[in-house]
């Protein structure tokens, strides 16, 4: 940890130091009231961030298996999702909103696990109604939060898929058994207490990706928004996931394409179109070339990282191993954003990943990410 804490400190000092370049004009009179934490010397500004939570395990191995095959590869899955131990990563995800202290957070894959035995769906009940929780990552990561000393309260949240399938767990007394695994996803804005929000949109996207070998299912993804108050600065900000690019489809057929028109479209709509906005979120579409990249830039929002202050880092997101345990990073291309749309901000212009150091991974061993994603924060001066 003393690597860890040393490295925090020259990135804290950084960012700073910039900061500090400016204030002569930047920054209004109240702004040496200090804020607890490692960037409690920030001059006033919006603090974001995004992280994708990862569920820890391969989700197209179970939605591509083959029906008969789906109970042994929901097992599979389910230990990897154990191996990735997901409170142990979450608390490592804590301790870097700890550091950051953001006043809004976008969250993906939002997880509740929950377990059923006897299994009603290897016999095709397949409506979800496990009630057994395993873990509920929301409320972990408030609870390591407040054990740090933070404040974060829930400002939107929509559930997405919500599935349920049979696990395979063995053979007892000459007879398989098999245990009914639940998870349901959910997006979530996250804000600092005293930060006030009001909300502005949660929704489904319309266009969902059909699951083949299990019809009638289909994956849902979400978008929340809120506008929100900071220092009064008054903003809109909205987080999402948008699904994959599934291979030979045409664009015309791809959910992603569609669901990012759709989030464009209700961005347009919602609230003041005219106001400043950010959007945050896993979108699934590589930087400066991908179909939904240029689609969301195309219709006038900015990507706050190619704005930034060079601070060194790649910028890249996705992805690390399944099992997180790998020693290098894997992270390859960068697929996370914050996006902003009628802002004109001051500078510096401030963005950067977390999560993608060794140190970052958890305290306990072995040591994994904390996600399958870097996070990206920033900090943006109206």
């Amino acid at each position: 940890m003393k690597h860890a804490r040393a490295t925090l400190h020259i990135l804290s000092g950084a960012v700073t130091s910039l900061l500090l370049a400016s204030a002569s004009s930047a920054a209004p009179a109240d702004a040496q009231q200090l804020e607890p934490g490692a960037l409690r010397s920030l001059i006033p500004g919006v603090r974001v961030m995004t992280q994708n939570l990862y569920i820890g395990l391969d989700v197209f191995a179970v939605t591509g298996a083959a029906p008969e095959e789906i109970p042994f590869a929901v097992a599979a899955a389910f230990a990897d999702f154990v191996a990735n131990r997901p409170a142990d990563r979450l608390a490592a995800i804590a301790d870097e909103i700890a550091v950051l202290q953001p006043h809004l957070i976008g969250l993906q894959e939002v997880v509740e696990l929950f377990e059923q035995f006897p299994s009603d769906a290897i016999a095709g009940q397949l409506e979800p109604n496990a009630t057994d929780e395993v873990i509920d990552f929301l409320d972990v990561l408030l609870s390591d939060l407040a054990s740090r000393g933070l404040r974060y309260e829930v400002a939107a949240q929509q559930p997405g898929v919500d599935i349920e399938l049979p696990r395979f767990d063995g053979v007892v007394d000459a007879a398989p058994v098999f245990t009914d695994v639940r998870v349901r996803f959910s997006d979530v804005i996250l804000r600092r207490a005293g930060v006030p929000t009001q909300p502005l949109f949660a929704f489904n996207y319309a266009a969902t990706l059909p699951i083949p070998s299990l019809p009638g299912l289909a994956v849902k993804r979400s978008a929340v928004g809120v506008t929100a108050s900071v220092r009064g600065d008054t903003f809109r900000f909205a987080s999402t996931q948008l699904e994959p690019l599934v291979p030979g489809l045409p664009d015309a057929s791809q959910p992603q394409l569609a669901q990012a028109l759709e989030l464009i479209e209700r961005l347009a709509a919602e609230g003041d179109p005219a106001s400043a906005t950010i959007v945050v979120g896993d979108f699934n579409s590589q930087a400066e070339v991908g179909a939904t990249y240029l689609q969301v830039t195309g219709a006038g929002y900015e990507d706050l990282w190619a704005l930034r202050e060079p601070l060194g880092q790649s910028g890249f997101t996705c992805c690390q191993e399944v099992v997180l345990d790998n020693p290098e990073s894997a992270l390859s291309e960068r697929i996370d954003f914050i996006f902003t749309n009628n802002l004109r901000l001051r500078h510096p212009i401030l963005a950067f990943t977390v999560g993608d150091e060794p140190f970052n991974r958890t305290r306990t061993r072995p040591r994994l990410w904390p996600s399958d994603h870097a996070g990206v924060a920033g900090l943006l001066i109206f």
